[in-house]
């Protein structure tokens, strides 16, 4: 009579365990997903760069190039678009190109320059008719 109680304890115990097991693997912490916007993208000595184009008109298209080689372009008619390129980490001179049409009014072009996990460099033009402006990033002040 002294150990029917224990045997009915460890019972429930034991089935309570066969319970517990599945519930733990649902509800335990998931996997964390590593982040793309977090991790530093270096390609032989270049930085893997998201380019972000805003303008208070429409272009036809817009290109940042460094000497004529295009990095990447816009194209229109559209206000704004990304892209990826590779830039010098150590940063360089580039060239920001977008055509507009003839009757739009003076306009501004913005463009957000993102390498990996340092802070982005914002640039903004001013431009009436046709842009083409010749610009050096540095990534590290």
């Amino acid at each position: 009579m002294k150990d029917a109680p224990l045997r009915e304890g460890l019972l429930l115990v034991g089935g309570l365990a066969c319970l517990a097991w599945p519930l733990s693997m649902m509800t335990g912490k998931p996997a964390p997903v590593p982040s793309r916007l977090v991790v530093a993208q270096v390609v032989a000595g270049d930085w893997v760069t998201d380019v972000q184009v805003k303008a208070a008109h429409e272009f036809t298209w817009m290109e940042l190039r460094r000497g004529e080689e295009v990095l990447g372009r816009v194209q229109g008619p559209t206000r704004e678009g990304e892209f990826e390129c590779l830039l010098a980490e150590q940063g360089e001179d580039l060239i920001v190109a977008a055509e507009f049409d003839d009757d739009t009014p003076e306009t501004a072009l913005q463009v957000q320059l993102w390498p990996a996990s340092l802070p982005e460099v914002e640039l903004n033009f001013w431009a009436e008719g046709d842009l083409l402006e010749e610009v050096t990033i540095q990534f590290y002040e």
